[in-house]
C-alpha cells in the first residue's frame, strides 16, 4: 500500500471520521468481518486478528471507501460501504449484508461510531453520515 493511501485512510474527513474508525465499528459488530476466508484453518491461527489488522483488510479489499466515490448516497456521506463478496485475495465475509444480520451489524455499528450513522441505499451499498 502506497504511502499516500495509508495517510488518506487516517485523514479525518470534514466531519472528524475516519473510514478506518468506520471499519474499526463495522469489525466490532460483527466478529467475522475482515478475517480473509483464507485464513479460517486452525492451523493458521484463525482469530488472532488484531482488530486494527481486520479493519484494514476491509479497506484493502474494498468494503469500505472514503465518501462517495460512485455517486449513490449524495454529497454528505462520510464513506460508503459494499456488501458484496469481492471474490480477490484475502477476501473476507462483507461487513453488512442486507439480508442476514446486516440491519444488527448496521444498528451496532452506528451505535459505536456515536456521531454518524449508517443507512442501506440498496442491497448491496450503503453509505455513512453525520448524524
Amino acid at each position: 500500500m502506497s504511502k499516500s493511501m495509508s495517510s488518506n485512510r487516517n485523514s479525518r474527513s470534514r466531519d472528524g471520521m475516519t473510514v478506518m474508525q468506520i471499519a474499526e465499528a463495522l469489525c466490532q459488530a460483527n466478529p467475522s468481518t475482515g478475517i480473509p476466508y483464507d485464513d479460517d484453518d486452525e492451523e493458521k491461527g484463525s482469530g488472532t486478528l488484531t482488530l486494527q489488522q481486520r479493519a484494514q483488510n476491509l479497506l484493502d479489499v474494498g468494503y469500505v471507501h472514503e465518501g462517495d466515490p460512485y455517486g449513490w448516497g449524495g454529497e454528505m456521506a462520510t464513506a460508503t460501504i459494499l456488501m458484496e463478496p469481492k471474490g480477490c485475495p484475502r477476501d473476507c465475509p462483507p461487513p453488512m449484508d442486507y439480508y442476514g444480520n446486516g440491519m444488527e451489524v448496521g444498528f451496532e455499528a452506528s451505535a459505536r461510531m456515536g456521531t454518524h450513522y449508517i443507512e442501506y441505499i440498496n442491497t448491496a451499498v450503503a453509505c455513512v453520515y453525520p448524524a
